[in-house]
């Protein structure tokens, strides 16, 4: 879905933006760079116990010089990782919900129907979330 993608286009729009917010209006070129953040350091980083080693992990993916990103910077870059996650919960909940409703496994409101006692929803083919009904 593109999410490390539209992480990188919030990073540079936050870096160009006049006053820029982060990084002290300084970018690299894997943050100019297409497809220059991948999503599975969305995951690390929110997964992260302290802003070191999440100022690492971003200092490693986008080229940034580790004295250039300030820890303020840090919590700017978790914010917007978790950001970009919750809103990918919310749209595929939501795209969830219609399938579930659609097929006839939910009622609209809330509640599932009797049709069946499991389900299981597979993303990626990776992922598989099992729900008992």
């Amino acid at each position: 879905m593109y999410l490390g993608e539209i992480t990188r286009i919030v990073f540079l729009s936050l870096v160009e933006r006049s006053p820029p917010i982060p990084f002290n209006d300084i970018s690299t070129l894997k943050l100019k760079t297409h497809q220059g953040f991948h999503t599975r350091r969305m995951t690390t980083i929110e997964e992260a116990k302290s802003l070191a080693e999440i100022n690492q992990m971003f200092v490693e993916s986008l080229g940034f010089d580790k004295a250039a990103v300030s820890d303020q910077d840090t919590e700017i870059v978790r914010w917007v990782c978790k950001q970009v996650a919750t809103r990918l919960a919310k749209l595929a909940g939501a795209a969830i919900a219609a399938i579930l409703f659609q097929r006839g496994h939910a009622h609209l409101g809330g509640g599932f129907t009797n049709k069946e006692k499991n389900l299981s929803i597979a993303a990626n083919g990776e992922y598989v979330a099992r729900l008992n009904i």
